[in-house]
């Protein structure tokens, strides 16, 4: 890991609605990734955090503030090149899998989108092979590639859309809780999935959750957000063993106890 942030972003803002119906959403919003690194926001539902991923991957445009992707500067207008260069190098999996694949194409073509768009082929051959290589490297068979998403699990359904980020080699992957919508049995198949990718392809991540005792599991660092602001970071090791603020404290008090002489916690429910 450098001390180059892959990403920087300072004081941003983001809101929805007009005059006296405007709800900020997200307020004065400062962090950063460098490469290779994940780093997790954290908080209740409503608090933001999603908002603050999705701006930055610029489905919604930001209202304030900067963000900075590799030095360069993609918090204002963009044009279409600037789009589909960003949309090479920063990625998101989304938290439903089913809703976030298209269910009339097969799961081939779906992986295959960016390689569509952005030309990455010379023939339909090597497309299949790419496809079929991150397919294996997902952990799904070959034969899924000509099935659609209705026949597959919600873990294999998940599969898919890592899959559909990865084949497009990001540098940054926004992974908005990628594991929420999945059985407990699968959502450690899917955490570890992902670490070894993330491991092996050499990229940074930032990872949005709710539940906090994944996120100790997979973080380097850790943002609290509270109502659409970012209150506490640190390292994982800090935010979990020393947090600073009573918000923080009061999330870590109500996650499950797996190992008591560990945390020395109480708590008795999932965020």
């Amino acid at each position: 890991m450098t001390e180059t942030p892959l990403l920087t972003v300072s004081n941003l803002k983001q809101y929805y609605g007009t005059g006296k119906k405007r709800v900020r959403a997200v307020e004065d919003v400062s962090f950063t990734i460098c490469p290779e690194e994940t780093f997790a926001l954290v908080g209740e539902s409503g608090s933001g955090k999603t908002t603050v991923g999705r701006t930055i991957i610029r489905i919604l445009p930001p209202k304030g503030g900067k963000i900075l992707f590799g030095g360069k500067d993609i918090s204002g207008k963009l044009s279409g090149e600037e789009r589909k260069e960003l949309s090479r190098k920063l990625q998101m999996i989304f938290q439903d899998p089913m809703s976030s694949l298209n269910p009339s194409e097969k799961a081939g073509d779906i992986i295959a989108r960016g390689l569509d768009i952005h030309r990455l082929y010379s023939s339909r051959t090597e497309r299949r092979e790419k496809v079929l290589s991150i397919m294996k490297e997902v952990g799904l068979p070959e034969e899924a590639f000509d099935r659609y998403p209705s026949q597959f699990s919600g873990g294999q359904r998940q599969r898919i859309a890592i899959a559909r980020a990865l084949i497009m080699n990001p540098e940054l992957l926004i992974a908005d809780e990628p594991v929420s919508a999945l059985d407990v049995s699968v959502r450690a198949q899917i955490i570890n999935l992902l670490k070894e990718l993330q491991r092996k392809r050499h990229i940074a991540m930032l990872f949005i959750a709710h539940d906090l005792a994944l996120v100790r599991q997979i973080s380097d660092r850790v943002g609290v957000m509270h109502e659409g602001k970012l209150i506490e970071t640190g390292t994982a090791e800090k935010i979990f063993g020393h947090p600073s603020q009573p918000y923080t404290k009061k999330l870590l008090d109500s996650v499950p106890v797996l190992y008591p002489e560990d945390t020395g916690s109480s708590g008795t429910g999932e965020v």
